[in-house]
C-alpha cells in the first residue's frame, strides 16, 4: 500500500513538482531559485563572486520586440550599438532603438538585473522630436513597468557618443542624457528637431493643408492636433492604434494564463518573470505526463476507477490542508 500512496502523491502533484528548465529559445529568461539563500563569508567568497559575474554577463531577453527604426536617418548610425555606463553600483547598457538594461554591481546572492525599457516610439512635443521612449521594461510593483527616456545633446568632445548622466526623477522612471555630435547644428546645415523636416513629400503636403485650414478657422486646434498625430503614425514616428491594440491583447493573454496556472509554480519554485510561451508549453507537458502516470497507476493497482478517484481525492484533500 505504501507504493500505492507514493504513486498517488506523484501523479496528483506532478504539475507542482514538474521541473521547468531555463531556455534560451524564448524571448524571456525564466529565473529559478534552486538553492537557499546563503550569507557571504570567507569560505564562499570566490564562488559567490564567480556566480555574480556569470549572472551579470547573462543575456537578458526583453518581453517584446523593439519597434522599427524611425526618425531622422542620421540616427541610424546608433541603431545596433550599445553604450555602457557605470553609476551607483549599477552597470547600464543603453542601446538606442533597441533596449536599456541594468545590472547591479553587488556581491549579494541575487543582484538585480533587468530590462529597463524597450524602444517604443519617439516622444514628440510642440511638433519636435524630444526623446526616445523606452517602455515595457521589467515589472516594478505598484509603479508598473520600468521605463526610460533618452535625451540627445550636442557633444563636441573627442569621445563622440557617450552617456553623460542617468537619473531617476520618480521610482523606476529614468532619464538618460546621451551626448553625440549627430545633433550639433554646426555639423548639419539643415539640422533641426522639427518633425516636419523628416516627412516625405506626401505627408508634408497634408500637413500644409492642415495648417492652412487651421489658420483659416476651418478646423479647431484639437482637430489639428489629432490630424498631426495621424501623420506621425503614418511616418512611423509613433505607434498606430492597431499596434497598441495588438500589445494590449498580448498582455491580456499573458496575464490570464499566469493568473490561472502560474500561482502553484510561483509559490513552490520561486519563479520570477514567467514567460507566456515557456509556461504554456511546460504546463501542457506536465498535463500529458500526469495523464500517462494516472493511467499506468490505475492499470497496475486499481481495477475500479471510482475507487481510484475517491482515494486520490481524499488523499489530496488531506495533504493540502
Amino acid at each position: 500500500m505504501n507504493f500505492q500512496f507514493f504513486y498517488i502523491i506523484l501523479i496528483n502533484f506532478l504539475p507542482i513538482f514538474c521541473k521547468i528548465d531555463k531556455s534560451d529559445k524564448r524571448l524571456v529568461s525564466v529565473k529559478i531559485i534552486e538553492e537557499p539563500i546563503q550569507y557571504l563569508n570567507s569560505g564562499n567568497l570566490h564562488a559567490t563572486s564567480r556566480r555574480f559575474r556569470d549572472d551579470n554577463d547573462a543575456e537578458l531577453k526583453p518581453k517584446y520586440k523593439p519597434a522599427d527604426f524611425s526618425g531622422p536617418n542620421f540616427f541610424n548610425q546608433l541603431n545596433g550599438q550599445c553604450f555602457e555606463y557605470l553609476s551607483n553600483n549599477y552597470k547600464w547598457n543603453v542601446c538606442p532603438f533597441q533596449n536599456v538594461t541594468q545590472f547591479e554591481q553587488n556581491l549579494r546572492w541575487e543582484p538585480f538585473k533587468g530590462v529597463i525599457g524597450i524602444w517604443y516610439e519617439w516622444e514628440i512635443i510642440d511638433e519636435k522630436f524630444t526623446s526616445l521612449l523606452m517602455l515595457n521594461g521589467d515589472d516594478c510593483g505598484k509603479q508598473g513597468a520600468r521605463q526610460a527616456k533618452i535625451y540627445f545633446e550636442c557633444n563636441q568632445s573627442e569621445i563622440n557618443n557617450q552617456i553623460s548622466e542617468i537619473s531617476e526623477p520618480s521610482t523606476c522612471k529614468y532619464e538618460i542624457k546621451f551626448k553625440t555630435s549627430l545633433v550639433c547644428e554646426q555639423n548639419y546645415d539643415t539640422f533641426t528637431w522639427n518633425v516636419y523636416a523628416y516627412l516625405n513629400d506626401s505627408l508634408k503636403l497634408e500637413w500644409n493643408h492642415l495648417f492652412t485650414n487651421l489658420k483659416d478657422g476651418l478646423i479647431t486646434e484639437k482637430m489639428y492636433n489629432m490630424s498631426l498625430k495621424r501623420i506621425y503614425e503614418e511616418a512611423g514616428f509613433i505607434r498606430t492604434s492597431e499596434e497598441l491594440k495588438e500589445l494590449e491583447i498580448v498582455d491580456q493573454n499573458k496575464s490570464n494564463l499566469i493568473t490561472n496556472i502560474g500561482s502553484n509554480l510561483n509559490s513552490t519554485r520561486g519563479i520570477n518573470n514567467l514567460n507566456y510561451d515557456e509556461l504554456n508549453d511546460k504546463y501542457k507537458d506536465c498535463q500529458k505526463e500526469n495523464k500517462r502516470l494516472r493511467e499506468l497507476l490505475k492499470e497496475s493497482f486499481f481495477s475500479n476507477s471510482t475507487s481510484f478517484n475517491r482515494i486520490t481525492s481524499v488523499l489530496a484533500g488531506h495533504l493540502l490542508k
